[in-house]
């Protein structure tokens, strides 16, 4: 699975990136309010995937099925 970078999800709103001082070099992140609103997006999603997961893979095998 793709991640979005630290970076990009800062620049999106969704994460603050603060360089932290010292060596070595770091960055450190934190979610925005924004950020914080999507965990119960994410579990919805989660769910809804446990709960179809057969149907998906049942229509991945219809698709990679060979025509007669």
């Amino acid at each position: 699975m793709r991640r979005t970078p630290p970076a990009s999800t800062a620049a999106g709103g969704v994460g603050l990136r603060a360089p932290a001082p010292g060596a070595p070099a770091r960055v450190d992140y934190q979610l925005t309010p924004l950020g914080e609103s999507l965990p119960p997006v994410q579990r919805a999603i989660k769910a809804w995937a446990e709960t179809h997961i057969g149907a998906v893979h049942a229509g991945r095998a219809r698709y990679d099925a060979p025509e007669n």
